[in-house]
Formats: C-alpha cells, sequence, structure tokens
C-alpha cells in the first residue's frame, strides 16, 4: 500500500497471466499425453479381443460359417495392426514406452504406408464428382 515499485502494475499482472497460461499448458500436455496412452490401450485391447476370437485353422471340424467369420476377423486385425504401427509412430515421440501387442500379420508382409494419408483413386474420384455437382 504504502511502497511504490519500479514495475508497474499492468506488466505485473501480464507476468501473472502468463506464468498462469504456461502452467495450464503443461496440465494440457500431460492430458494429451494421458489420452493417447488411451488410444494405445484401446486398440490394444480391441486387438487381444479379437484375437481371441480366432479358430485355430488346423481344426478338421470348421464350418463355412467359422472360416467366413475368421476372414472377417484378420481382415479387422490387419486394420487394427495398421493403426497401431501408425499411431506408435505419430506418439512415440510424446509418450514413453509404447508396447504394441503381438502381431498376427508380419510387418515385412504387410506394407503400411505411414506418410501423409491419400484417399485411395475412387475416392478421389467421387470427390471430384461431389465438387463439380455443386
Amino acid at each position: 500500500m504504502g511502497s511504490i515499485s519500479p514495475v508497474p502494475i499492468t506488466i505485473k499482472r501480464k507476468a501473472i497471466d502468463l506464468y498462469n497460461l504456461i502452467d495450464r499448458a503443461q496440465e494440457e500436455v500431460t492430458l494429451l499425453q494421458s489420452e493417447m496412452k488411451n488410444v494405445m490401450d484401446h486398440f490394444s485391447s480391441q486387438h487381444a479381443t479379437f484375437s481371441a476370437l480366432l479358430v485355430d485353422p488346423t481344426s478338421d471340424s470348421i464350418s463355412a460359417e467359422t472360416k467366413g467369420r475368421d476372414v472377417y476377423l484378420r481382415m479387422k486385425l490387419m486394420s487394427l495392426e495398421t493403426h497401431l504401427v501408425e499411431l506408435k509412430g505419430l506418439f512415440e515421440n510424446h509418450i514413453d514406452e509404447i508396447t504394441l501387442p503381438e502381431f498376427l500379420f508380419d510387418r515385412e508382409v504387410v506394407p503400411i504406408q505411414t506418410t501423409t494419408w491419400r484417399p485411395k483413386r475412387s475416392i478421389q474420384r467421387y470427390l471430384v464428382f461431389l465438387k463439380g455437382m455443386r
């Protein structure tokens, strides 16, 4: 009250606001890292669930429906494994200890693009068609 500061009150207020902004940004980074771990856990959990549903292919008494279901499950697993590899590439610089489940498909055999996503040619044609309709 009685002392006069050489630093104006507006500068002090701005310093406090900037400190609070930095503190909030650190909280947001922590929340984002937590969400990244949750996403990895979600896809890993889905992978484990679908892997557990697969039937042993050497069994002689497999019905046609079971074979069809296994084909669908394997397609879903391939998709999940692709997502997991791509997410690991995106998240590995931001969160520690990313562990991937044991994959059904070999990553050397199944090509995975980790560059920028581009729609398939049919989707590109459809988008051009829609753009022409406007």
